[in-house]
């Protein structure tokens, strides 16, 4: 095909394709397949979503729906949304929260471009980049018109005050199965003993009536305050969970 000159030609186009393309404001970019590793950190972090938005009206999607960024087209890994979707669409309206997982082919994507394109976005709260091969994540809030640079390591715990979402980042990344086996070759070891678990909770975050009114709404989500959550074993107090280093970007 030509390049399409618009977002509404391109999407127009892709309706009519077999699989999936995004659009980086010049061409369709066909997209790639994932890894066993990324499909089980992207099934916890649903797992996780499914327990900590329970009752709320914010929503988790992904990775087979798209969003409209900068003049672009992009299917994030996961996304939470606070307003109402349409059934029939596939694209999601007003993205608050955006997950994006990291691999060889879309690393420099996800690193740059991306953050470029949802920065731009102003009803796109946080992104958070997720680590494949290891524990850790980068964490970009957004603070007026910046946005602010966190990472998260094994022990911190990852914060979603916009979603009132919290959960320990590493059990993203815990297999119940390849913990056991590792477990079982230690010195010691006791088969009673339990594999670490995702666990979210809502009660570490407190918002006025006003504030979980505009949830529904259309526009971009208030922050609610947060409060320390007991049950985080080790987790850092910080806003957003991580002990590394903070950047502003502007």
């Amino acid at each position: 095909m030509q390049n399409p000159v618009t977002v509404t030609e391109f999407l127009g186009w892709e309706d009519r394709q077999p699989t999936r393309f995004e659009f980086d404001g010049v061409q369709p970019i066909a997209t790639t397949g994932s890894t066993i590793a990324h499909n089980r950190i992207m099934r916890r972090l649903h797992r996780a979503f499914d327990g900590g938005l329970k009752g709320q009206p914010c929503e988790p999607f992904g990775p087979d729906v798209k969003i409209l960024v900068d003049g672009r087209a992009r299917y994030p890994d996961a996304v939470v949304s606070c307003v109402l979707q349409r059934d029939g669409s596939s694209v999601i309206e007003n993205p608050v929260v955006v997950f994006e997982e990291l691999n060889e082919s879309t690393s420099r994507t996800d690193r740059i471009e991306k953050v470029r394109e949802y920065h731009a976005t102003q009803s796109i709260l946080r992104y958070v980049i997720l680590e494949q091969d290891s524990i850790g994540a980068t964490v970009f809030e957004r603070r007026d018109e910046t946005w602010t640079a966190t990472t998260l390591n094994e022990g911190d715990s990852l914060f979603m005050p916009e979603i009132s979402v919290a959960f320990p980042h590493a059990g993203l990344y815990a297999d119940p199965r390849r913990l056991k086996t590792e477990r079982a070759a230690q010195p010691g070891y006791s088969a009673t003993q339990r594999t670490p678990r995702i666990r979210t909770t809502t009660a570490g975050f407190a918002c006025s009536a006003h504030e979980r009114q505009r949830r529904v709404s259309a526009r971009p989500l208030r922050r609610c305050a947060v409060h320390p959550i007991p049950w985080v074993a080790g987790a850092s107090r910080s806003r957003t969970g991580g002990s590394g280093r903070r950047d502003r970007i502007a």
